[in-house]
């Protein structure tokens, strides 16, 4: 029987993204010609993974910081882990709108249009 410590999380692999919480790339003999360099993640490390509400999309950010969907072209694994739950909200919204309460908020900054 596995036990959860706060020293060692639970992580539990799924096959649906919609239940996970991270992503993990698997080692990917397609990516490692250029260490890496161009698919912006690396093996074995976690990604979180966020759900763009308005796009409709999953995305994680990569390791230069941008957001990324280079888990549907890389192999890799599906992730829940432990210490978070499932269900929370991992949403980002593209927009900002009023009264919005989501902890996990990404703001892409906004457009000015000519006066």
């Amino acid at each position: 029987m596995l036990k959860q410590t706060s020293s060692c999380p639970l992580i539990t692999i799924t096959p649906h993204i919609s239940e996970a919480t991270h992503w993990m790339p698997l080692p990917d003999e397609r990516w490692t010609a250029d260490n890496d360099a161009w698919s912006g993640v690396r093996p074995d490390k976690h990604y979180r993974l966020f759900y763009d509400k308005y796009d409709r999309e999953y995305v994680i950010v990569n390791d230069r910081g941008q957001l990324s969907m280079i888990y549907l072209a890389h192999h890799g694994l599906y992730l829940i882990n432990g210490h978070q739950d499932a269900a929370a909200d991992n949403s980002i919204e593209s927009i900002a709108q009023p009264g919005l309460t989501e902890t996990n908020f990404i703001s892409f900054g906004s457009v000015q249009g000519k006066d």
